[in-house]
């Protein structure tokens, strides 16, 4: 027999030996294996194409699992009507909430079950005939906070200390792979959480903010976003049962430089430059020679600047504070002809000195 909590994937692909579990409220936590962790890939993935394609037997499963979360956990968004059929913007939203379920630890894959290694037949869940259950009010003890700690590119920030200041208790917890720190089995309904090593969160960001990366910051409710310079971010307000998620961003400055030939006589007016580092940038200076870039994170930047004569010339480029002024950057040797005119000077005779 299987539990209240535990329900057989009914898979599309004959692939036996896999059960997901609830994680309720005051269920230890466990790290997740290499092995277990792909298995969540490949069942997230399966389930959303079943959605995708209206397949009877998951499409039946994934609305069982959500009703479930609603009811046990209260995380539960979407209006269940199975009764009216599932539209396609319901089924890429229902895919999309248990994907983030099963991200955040709430729902667990277990692998090589002996109850379900044993059978030869998976069954599908069946299509509930009734709405969704209400939520039962929450007992002592019984509510959990979950908050999740990215980056500026929604990317989790992994094995991060946090402690929970919950009024008498402290608890610390540490954030796993998707950057999910999920308290459990607590009393307090609204407290605050701190990251609690500084030196370790700066060892983690610095070197993904040193080097281009792809991505775009997360959206949604419940969303603080504080900008990270090496120091102490602060204490973030949190409520118990609404996932919140944290987004650190790097300190922004900007690429402001006034470009001139290694005599400092001429300036590089209207030349078109690349630079290169973590952000890509490129353009012309204007008729002074200047180029301006502005919300720059820092890290190291070169400049190509494109020269007359079809060739080119590189420099380093720095990015300053935003309050600061532009520096001055000697680059290259340009051929500069000026006409002048003597006038009231004599020479002797066939001499060439004044």
């Amino acid at each position: 027999m299987l539990g209240d909590d535990e329900f057989v994937l009914p898979s599309a692909f004959a692939r036996p030996g896999v059960l997901v579990r609830l994680a309720r409220p005051g269920d230890p936590r466990q790290s997740a294996s290499n092995e277990q962790a792909f298995e969540v890939h490949r069942t997230v993935a399966e389930l959303k194409f079943g959605l995708s394609v209206r397949d009877p037997g998951l499409t039946a499963f994934a609305l069982q699992l959500q009703r479930e979360l609603a009811g046990a956990l209260g995380i539960g968004r979407l209006p269940i009507s199975p009764r009216r059929g599932v539209s396609e913007r319901f089924a890429d939203a229902l895919g999309d909430e248990l994907e983030l379920a099963f991200e955040r630890g709430l729902l667990v894959v277990e692998l090589n079950d002996e109850r379900i290694l044993e059978r030869t037949e998976l069954r599908p869940s069946k299509l509930p005939d009734v709405p969704a259950l209400p939520r039962p009010p929450a007992a002592p003890g019984d509510t959990f906070y979950d908050v999740r700690f990215v980056d500026e590119v929604g990317q989790g920030i992994t094995g991060l200390e946090v402690a929970f200041n919950l009024g008498e208790d402290s608890p610390t917890v540490t954030t796993n792979a998707a950057g999910v720190a999920l308290l459990q089995g607590v009393r307090a309904t609204s407290g605050t959480v701190s990251v609690q090593d500084i030196a370790a969160l700066e060892k983690t960001l610095l070197p993904r903010w040193g080097k281009r990366r792809a991505g775009a910051a997360p959206t949604g409710g419940n969303l603080a976003q504080r900008v990270f310079a090496g120091s102490d971010p602060g204490a973030f307000p949190v409520k118990s049962v609404a996932p919140h998620t944290i987004v650190l961003t790097p300190r922004l400055g900007k690429l402001h430089m006034r470009l001139v030939d290694k005599w400092n006589r001429t300036v590089h007016a209207e030349r078109n430059y690349q630079i290169a580092g973590p952000v890509p940038l490129s353009g012309k200076t204007d008729e002074g020679g200047v180029l301006l870039h502005k919300d720059v994170p820092f890290g190291d930047y070169q400049l190509t600047l494109q020269l007359d004569d079809g060739k080119s010339a590189a420099a380093a480029a720095v990015v300053i504070s935003p309050e600061e002024g532009f520096q001055v950057r000697r680059v290259a040797a340009v051929q500069n002809v000026e006409l002048a005119r003597l006038k009231g000077l004599f020479f002797e005779t066939n001499k060439s000195f004044l």
